[in-house]
């Protein structure tokens, strides 16, 4: 019985010595201790790599080559070279943050963020 007890203080002590022997480790770099995954730095990185503006609404033709010659919009509206609309942060107004009607012209719009409220 003297034999556990001695073995449970020996057991104890050798835990003692091992948690003060090991020195605190240090880590370089940024850290944000109170970032949750995915963390906040990450989704703002993200989010600002749209560019900010209003909702776009067009009608017509006419309207989205303006507006495409305007915005510097890739593209000519043909099948083989269509408008592409992307890149852009879309927030607030109503749920229309990109409203096209009217059109017969080719266009994608890819690669957008759109919310109806303001985020940032």
């Amino acid at each position: 019985m003297r034999w556990k007890l001695g073995l449970a203080l020996l057991v104890i002590l050798a835990l003692l010595v091992s948690t003060i022997a090991v020195p605190p480790q240090t880590a370089s770099g940024d850290m944000d201790v109170n970032a949750t995954y995915p963390s906040e730095k990450t989704e703002n990185t993200l989010y600002n790599e749209y560019e900010e503006r209003d909702p776009i609404h067009i009608e017509g033709n006419e309207n989205f080559s303006e507006k495409a010659e305007e915005e510097g919009w890739p593209g000519d509206g043909s099948e083989e070279n269509p408008y592409i609309i992307e890149g852009y942060r879309i927030e607030g107004g109503d749920d229309n943050g990109i409203r096209i009607k009217d059109v017969d012209l080719s266009f994608k719009i890819r690669d957008n963020f759109i919310a109806p409220g303001k985020m940032g």
